[in-house]
């Protein structure tokens, strides 16, 4: 069939070259004659070189893509190789650090709720003792004992977790 179209002796990648060969079909016509009609193929093959130009630009699109997608991936994983090594580095250095240092920090925690980090705030705030009152009124507390007295039981346990110290009772100040 492909001599009959002209395509067997066709090289790869060249663009094909409708050749002027007509196709006869024949059909009974009549008394012993035939109808002779050809078969034009020039548009057939046009609309084939059409497509495959769509086919070959459409592969170069994506081999472009592919490319810059690739770069990205060797981006992507230099910076995660990065961000390990910086992991490694950091926790090198951590496990270095006097454990003097790790009690500090460690005595910060504080509980979960959340006036405790408003009562420190109001103890950075100023420089002398306080009372637990001077605490209620600085976070716009009602003055009601209930308050009072919860805002002082906050203060004792930070007294006890080495945050506050309680120099007189009921007057508490930052530890220095």
């Amino acid at each position: 069939m492909a001599c009959l179209l002209g395509g067997g002796d066709r090289v790869p990648g060249q663009r094909h070259r409708a050749p002027d060969v007509h196709m006869e079909r024949g059909a009974p016509y009549g008394r012993g004659q035939q109808h002779r009609r050809r078969v034009n193929l020039n548009p057939l093959l046009q609309a084939l070189d059409l497509q495959e130009d769509a086919a070959r630009t459409l592969a170069d699109e994506l081999r472009t893509r592919i490319d810059a997608l690739q770069n990205q991936l060797r981006d992507g994983e230099l910076r995660l190789e990065h961000l390990a090594i910086t992991r490694t580095t950091i926790t090198g250095l951590a496990d270095g650090i006097p454990d003097q240092a790790a009690d500090l920090a460690g005595s910060l925690e504080l509980p979960e709720h959340p006036d405790y980090p408003r009562i420190l705030a109001v103890f950075n705030d100023t420089s002398g003792p306080l009372r637990a009152r001077d605490i209620c009124q600085a976070l716009d507390f009602e003055l009601l004992l209930k308050h009072v007295e919860r805002t002082r039981n906050k203060m004792k346990r930070l007294v006890t977790l080495g945050i506050l110290s309680e120099a007189e009772p009921g007057t508490f100040s930052k530890k220095q």
